[in-house]
This record gives C-alpha cells, sequence and structure tokens, in this order.
C-alpha cells in the first residue's frame, strides 16, 4: 500500500467519520455550545498548523539524511523535500482528532470548571512550554 492508498483507505473515512459526528454534535447544540464549537474548530486548525510546522522539519531532516526516503515518482510531489502526501496526514490526523474530540465535548452540558486562579496558572504553563 502507497501513501496515497493508506489516506484514502485509513485517514479519509476516519476524517469523514469524525467530521460527520462534528457536524451532528454542532447543529444539536445550543447557542452556548456553538459558540465553545467555534472556538474549538479555531484551536484545531491551530494545532494542524503546528503539526505542520513543528513536523515538516524533522521529516525533512530525516529524508535528508537517508533515514527515509521514498522511490522517485510514488509521490504526488513535495514541497520542502518532503512529500504532499506528508502533510496531508500531518493535517488530517490533526483534524480527526480535533473533530472527534469537539463531538465528544459538544455533549458536556456545561464547559468544565476551572479554579479561580486555574487561568493564570495555564498562562504561565503554556508560556512555559512555548
Amino acid at each position: 500500500m502507497n501513501y496515497r492508498e493508506f489516506l484514502l483507505v485509513i485517514l479519509v473515512p476516519l476524517l469523514a467519520v469524525a467530521a460527520a459526528a462534528f457536524l451532528a454534535a454542532y447543529r444539536r447544540a445550543d447557542g452556548a455550545t456553538r459558540s465553545r464549537l467555534r472556538r474549538g474548530g479555531i484551536v484545531v486548525a491551530s494545532l494542524a498548523v503546528a503539526a505542520v510546522g513543528y513536523t515538516m522539519p524533522w521529516d525533512r531532516s530525516l529524508i535528508v539524511h537517508s533515514v527515509w526516503s521514498y522511490p522517485p515518482g510514488s509521490v504526488l510531489g513535495t514541497v520542502g523535500l518532503v512529500p504532499i502526501e506528508e502533510y496531508l496526514f500531518m493535517i488530517g490526523q490533526t483534524l480527526v482528532t480535533g473533530c472527534w474530540t469537539l463531538a465528544v465535548l459538544a455533549r458536556q452540558s456545561e464547559p468544565p470548571a476551572m479554579a479561580p486562579d486555574a487561568r493564570s496558572r495555564r498562562t504561565v504553563s503554556a508560556a512555559g512550554w512555548v
């Protein structure tokens, strides 16, 4: 199975199911939940961009150092030596996980409660990870 077939057989059906679950949850949701889901969608899109930005240099390095290769003509094309299918996988997998997570979270009647000092701890923690 080549990369393109893997994407079509494995990733595309998973993405279709996750997206359908998300859309069904969105349609059932009230106004406040829909707002949370829209914000979640922005987070998922941001994570997809981060996945590409974080993974692409690593993949490129693997290709440059001959750790990973692919036969000529076996991929749709490359961007920065990395096959287009690899980018589609990075984005697709992030979307599958994000859509499914948002669909599950939409079933909660209220967002999880946050302790009063949690926002500042969350900000400091996020800054530390960045």
